[in-house]
């Protein structure tokens, strides 16, 4: 079981959360490190006493993060497209092999590579495909997921429009008739 927070360190820690707020040293991390307590407990001790964590720092990284790592992925997904160019190339491309001559080793050079070669170029051709499809489906999701997010808005905006001219309408013909009741005999 962990030792109980004395009041006295219970005051330090509240100390440092609130004088080093929003700094790196300030961090919840940071002052479970520096006295050697669980990140629970500093969180617990932070909530009590009313001091919050501002996160923007911690928000902005990862974004940032997730930015570098998408330009990462689409560079690798456009090496992977030369990679496919290259093994495509090199599947119907000239073929030499060294065997065996009457006198030593001689090169021979076939116009295409024997269908042995050939498919294990195209296995890794379609590997290389594959990946980079995936990768391009990795970074997709989120822009189709942006995507329906923005039409189902559209789609809840057009029936709150619709659901207004449908009461607007039904006004009018209660009007219509309430004359029409008004000025008949």
């Amino acid at each position: 079981m962990a030792r109980p927070v004395t009041p006295d360190e219970r005051t330090q820690i509240v100390a440092a959360l609130r004088e080093h707020a929003g700094t790196r040293e300030g961090g919840i991390r940071a002052v479970a490190r520096r006295f050697g307590r669980a990140l629970s407990t500093i969180h617990r001790i932070a909530r009590d006493e009313g001091i919050t964590v501002d996160r923007s720092q911690t928000a902005a990284a990862t974004a940032a993060r997730t930015v570098d790592l998408a330009a990462r992925r689409a560079e690798l997904a456009a090496a992977l497209l030369d990679d496919v160019d290259q093994l495509r190339a090199r599947a119907w491309s000239a073929y030499t092999y060294a065997d065996r001559g009457p006198t030593g080793p001689v090169r021979v050079t076939l116009d295409l590579p024997p269908l042995s070669e050939q498919r294990n170029a195209y296995v890794a051709l379609g590997v290389a495909l594959d990946k980079h499809v995936l990768l391009d489906k990795h970074d997709s999701g989120t822009q189709v997921e942006t995507a329906t997010s923005l039409v189902a808005t559209l789609a809840a905006g057009l029936r709150a429009a619709h659901h207004e001219l449908v009461a607007a309408d039904e006004a009018v013909d209660d009007a219509t008739e309430a004359v029409d009741d008004a000025s008949s005999p």
